[in-house]
């Protein structure tokens, strides 16, 4: 699998993606070019939202894999 499907060097996270992650204990270098390309494409407000939603599922004790499934 490549790890970016564009092909080419692997996508630099934006700051607000590289905050996202380090928030959250997560290298880029952890994550494939994909994902990185994906969480690029997301907006600050986006990534915030997604941020409420899980904290709204921890809060309420949502087990991981419901967390997973509910968010896709």
């Amino acid at each position: 699998m490549p790890d970016h499907p564009q092909g080419g060097e692997k996508p630099k996270p934006k700051e607000h993606v590289a905050k996202h992650l380090r928030k959250r204990d997560v290298s880029p270098d952890q994550l494939p070019g994909s994902v990185i390309a994906a969480l690029n494409n997301c907006s600050e407000g986006e990534l915030n939202a997604m941020d409420s939603v899980m904290a709204s599922m921890e809060d309420a004790k949502v087990e991981p894999n419901l967390r997973i499934s509910a968010v896709h």
